[in-house]
């Protein structure tokens, strides 16, 4: 397999990495490292990202960084990682051996998407290293500096958004999906296509068509690459399933112990995808403020679609459904939907128009004192009317009756009392339904200013989001 002698750009070899965050992948990233300033360190890195260097004597592990993690995150400082032993920071070996020494300290951390090594103190350089977020001067002269990123820098960007527990650890898994050498790969492509005779020349060839055909190649090699990694998402998930249904001949065979540890594996196994579902719908909720809204509208749709194969099964159209209904069912559902009109609250500005001011009035009306005609108790509730014996009031004044009731009821005037300090208790509750996420920023100094940055926000933010991390950082000018 080709070494340091492959094919290099003007600055130093170029190295990919494509990375996947949970399950999704977000993107490739590219470097240029620094091999004429700091050769050793750049080959030591170069050499874990292609895995040339095949299994390491003393681990008998793989020295590849490939499907290793980003054990470390802080969002304006760094993203670290490197650790494919161990994957805590504890980690990681060289190609030289466990450790190698500092080779200098020339480049310095001025700027974001830096490449540089994580130690533990000096000359114990292994195979960690860090990204760097921002400047990072505190840096200079105790950790090394060998590349940086000419690619991908909004995937640096997703990096630093994901959120983190205890130790700076991400909550979701960031991972190096696949690594390697750019101009390396490339090169790798072309001897396989010269020797099954579909091209000739040699690879630094100029012109058009060597362009087109590096491209082509390009493709054919990520095609190939997603391919085999369906294949073995595919064997996990098959594996999984084994681990799920065990048949009764395969326990027959196994000791009580191995049964038992059979079982443990399978509740392990269990836990492990439930916690991981419970990371990724945590991050999409806190990520995503319509989160909730979209799930209840995921499941409305399931619902709707069983729905509709049980009708189809039944051979029902969608006019009939009624027909699958009881009695009592469709009079629970008819109860149901008039007392969720009656209580229905008013969203947005329906607050403030007619129908719900008419929708109040109606309300307030069921609270009035209700007598029939003839009665005593009507006569003293409305002396202002004439009672007709078919049980309806006649609003025609009376004039005989005018001025003649003396002093207001006190029964009325505390009525008209207690329903002003309801009414006045009703208005200080209302508030308009506002989602609240424990886990947000807290930018403000009370709910009034609370809801002042949020309008703010939704205005500028695309403008001055940069300038507020710079100042956050302390790195504005």
């Amino acid at each position: 397999m080709a070494s340091s002698s492959a094919k290099q750009g003007e600055g130093g070899p170029q190295i990919f990495m494509d990375i996947r965050i949970g399950d999704r992948k977000v993107g490739r990233m590219v470097f240029e490292l620094y091999a004429s300033v700091v050769p050793r360190t750049s080959e030591n890195f170069r050499a874990l990202c292609t895995g040339e260097r095949g299994v390491s004597k003393k681990t008998n592990q793989r020295l590849h960084f490939k499907d290793s993690i980003f054990h470390r995150i802080i969002p304006g400082f760094m993203a670290q990682g490197g650790d494919f032993t161990r994957g805590d920071g504890t980690g990681g070996e060289s190609i030289y051996g466990d450790k190698f020494a500092d080779e200098n300290f020339v480049r310095t951390h001025e700027g974001r998407g830096l490449l540089s090594m994580a130690n533990a103190g000096p000359d114990t350089n292994g195979s960690q290293f860090f990204i760097t977020f921002g400047t990072a001067p505190h840096l200079d002269g105790r950790h090394t500096v060998f590349g940086k990123m000419v690619e991908g820098m909004e995937v640096l960007d997703i990096m630093e958004k994901v959120s983190t527990g205890g130790n700076d650890r991400p909550r979701l898994a960031v991972t190096i999906d696949d690594c390697g050498q750019v101009c390396f790969v490339v090169g790798e492509m072309v001897e396989d296509d010269e020797q099954a005779g579909g091209v000739s020349g040699q690879v630094g060839q100029a012109g058009a068509a060597g362009g087109d055909a590096d491209a082509r190649r390009s493709t054919e090699e990520d095609e190939s690459v997603a391919q085999k990694e369906e294949e073995e998402e595919e064997e996990e998930e098959e594996e999984e399933e084994v681990l799920e249904e065990p048949d009764e001949a395969t326990l027959g065979k196994m000791s009580s112990v191995e049964q038992r540890l059979f079982k443990i594996r399978l509740k392990m196994n269990k836990g492990r995808r439930a916690n991981k579902k419970a990371v990724k719908d945590e991050y999409n909720r806190l990520s995503d403020p319509g989160y909730a809204a979209k799930m209840r509208t995921k499941e409305k749709e399931e619902a709707k679609k069983r729905w509709e194969a049980e009708m189809k099964e039944r051979g029902l159209s969608k006019d009939e459904a009624f027909m699958m209904e009881t009695a009592q069912s469709a009079d629970i559902t008819a109860q149901h939907k008039k007392k969720k009109d009656k209580h229905k609250a008013a969203f947005g500005w329906n607050v403030f128009n007619q129908d719900a001011l008419f929708k109040g009035y109606k309300k307030r009306l069921d609270k009035l004192p209700k007598a029939k005609a003839g009665s005593e108790s009507a006569r003293m509730v409305f002396p202002m009317c004439i009672l007709r014996e078919s049980s309806t009031l006649s609003w025609e004044e009376d004039t005989a009756e005018y001025g003649t009731r003396g002093d207001a009821d006190s029964k009325g005037m505390q009525r008209v009392v207690d329903e002003l300090v309801e009414k006045g208790k009703r208005k200080d509750a209302f508030s308009r339904r506002r989602s609240e996420h424990s886990a947000a920023d807290i930018d403000y100094i009370n709910d009034r200013n609370k809801h002042f940055n949020k309008k703010i926000k939704r205005a500028y933010d695309k403008y001055t989001v940069e300038i507020r991390q710079n100042l956050e950082r302390g790195t504005a000018l």
